[in-house]
């Protein structure tokens, strides 16, 4: 299902990934990190499960990265950046409107970001609602579990 850095949505995260490296993490330079993302394709009725690598500064430890991630995502009531040693599975996201991240520091320089939804609710009609409230100036969890 389109793996490596071919997948539709590669140009979208890579930009959004030079838009926040450029505002928190300049050392990453203008363009930010290359991303290659897999999203796997699994016989279930609900869920998608994908796999990312990025690129991070070499220096850049666990700590470093597991901080900057959870600041990132401190205010976002949808997601949820799971502990060290866990890895997001679609257990974690069925049925709901969440997206679960694990962080794996794989080799100094070398990210693997593993995310969950339910592409039914996160995918579809939940994103919808979410982002109709925020339209709305309603809380963004208003209707949503």
């Amino acid at each position: 299902y389109s793996v490596g850095h071919v997948h539709r949505h590669v140009g979208e995260m890579e930009q959004e990934a030079a838009r926040i490296a450029q505002a928190h993490a300049p050392q990453l330079g203008a363009t930010g990190p290359t991303i290659i993302f897999t999203p796997h394709l699994l016989p279930i009725n609900r869920g998608i499960l994908s796999t990312i690598y990025v690129r991070v500064p070499a220096n850049w430890g666990n700590q470093q990265i597991r901080a900057y991630y959870e600041a990132m995502y401190a205010d976002e009531p949808f997601v949820r950046v799971l502990p060290a040693g866990q890895l997001a599975t679609i257990g974690h996201t069925a049925h709901t409107n969440m997206c679960t991240i694990s962080l794996t520091l794989a080799q100094p320089g070398m990210l693997i970001v593993v995310s969950s939804i339910d592409n039914l609710v996160k995918g579809a009609a939940g994103q919808a609602i979410q982002n109709m409230n925020l339209m709305f100036g309603l809380p963004e969890t208003t209707g949503l579990a």
